[in-house]
């Protein structure tokens, strides 16, 4: 009798106008998001890549990490292990950390300088001396005054990737390398200079402003500026990693792990394993066919998904921020536009408020 009560109270609460009451939803939330958006988009671009290595006769695979670590079991399941894969590791900080390839004067300045600077405070008495870096002026000045001391832990950082890297690639030939949304191709390059190889890049997204004429690279989408869908995709093509921090000995170290970055790892370990099961309930129903839906295609599906948000969507989302710099430690919400106060959405919360069914879910909370 109690669960047949307890059923039709839920009933009920489910059947409110306003989505406060449904949280029962939030349960699967992530597992379903996975499932029926992740899903759709992971496997477009998956079959690109294919696509792409198939005319390319590539023989090898690198999957950057830690974009490519769902990118990669995708592919591996599309394809049946047909090809030769590696998941490797090579932040966009290793490249400024060693070759001190970093922006000289623009958006990410700062940013970079005071990445290149705090790293090597903890390989250096004469850097750790150095005061904190406060604008980019400082940190181009830091730089270029230290920039022999800077130089030589710079060629030791080099000198211990790439033996990293040669021990995974030792015998691999026409390569093809994969990541999400790039402008530097910081990866591609400095891989390629330490195979002495030339890559095939592919790209879910370059940034307008990229230099493609001195790299091999294609794009799932065409080049543009950075958009909000493009923040969505950064998010699905991840892992349940920490941020990395650089390699030692064959060994990554990760960054200590935040309380943000923590969020987002539960929520993607769920987002994973809708993902994989939407890829495995393809090829069980055989309806896994060549055919790619278009990137215009897709970002549709991806703008429909962000501008027509439901309160579920809001409050799953506000749990799990992003990190908007190389550092991560500029957290921000993903889709900051979605909690603009909006009078309407306080006078539909108040028209369809229900004291009754309000009672009704505190019971069940306390039962």
């Amino acid at each position: 009798m109690f669960k047949t009560e307890r059923k039709e109270k839920v009933n009920l609460i489910k059947k409110a106008p306003c989505d406060f009451f449904k949280i029962w939803s939030y349960k699967k939330y992530w597992y379903k998001f996975g499932y029926k958006i992740a899903g759709r988009i992971c496997v477009n671009y998956v079959k690109w890549i294919i696509q792409n290595v198939d005319g390319a006769n590539c023989s090898d695979v690198i999957f950057i990490a830690r974009d490519g670590y769902l990118l990669e079991k995708i592919f591996n399941k599309l394809t049946n292990n047909k090809y030769k894969t590696h998941y490797l590791y090579a932040p966009r900080s290793l490249n400024l950390l060693c070759q001190l390839n970093y922006e000289k004067d623009g958006d990410f300045t700062y940013e970079h300088t005071k990445t290149i600077i705090d790293y090597y405070r903890t390989k250096s008495e004469k850097i750790r001396a150095l005061p904190t870096i406060k604008s980019k002026e400082d940190g181009v000045k830091y730089i270029n005054e230290n920039f022999d001391e800077l130089k030589k832990l710079a060629d030791i950082e080099y000198k211990n990737f790439a033996k990293y890297i040669k021990s995974n690639l030792k015998d691999a030939e026409n390569i093809a390398i994969v990541d999400s949304v790039s402008k530097f191709f910081s990866a591609q390059k400095i891989i390629e200079n330490c195979i002495d190889k030339k890559l095939l890049g592919l790209y879910y997204l370059i940034q307008e402003g990229a230099a493609i004429d001195e790299i091999n690279v294609k794009s799932f989408s065409p080049i543009s500026k950075y958009m909000p869908e493009d923040l969505l995709i950064e998010f699905i093509m991840t892992s349940d990693e920490p941020p990395i921090l650089s390699i030692s000995g064959g060994q990554v170290m990760y960054k200590n792990i935040s309380k943000e970055e923590n969020s987002r790892i539960k929520a993607f370990k769920e987002i994973a394993k809708g993902t994989l099961d939407f890829v495995d309930d393809l090829l069980k129903t055989n309806s896994n066919s060549d055919s790619v839906e278009s990137s215009e295609q897709i970002a549709n599906f991806i703008n429909s998904f962000i501008e027509n948000p439901n309160n579920t969507d809001k409050k799953m989302f506000k749990k799990v921020l992003f990190a908007y710099d190389t550092q991560h430690s500029i957290y921000r919400p993903l889709f900051p536009q979605w909690y603009s106060s909006n009078i309407n959405t306080i006078k539909n919360f108040i028209f369809n408020f229900d004291m009754k069914k309000l009672i009704i879910l505190l019971r069940i909370m306390f039962e």
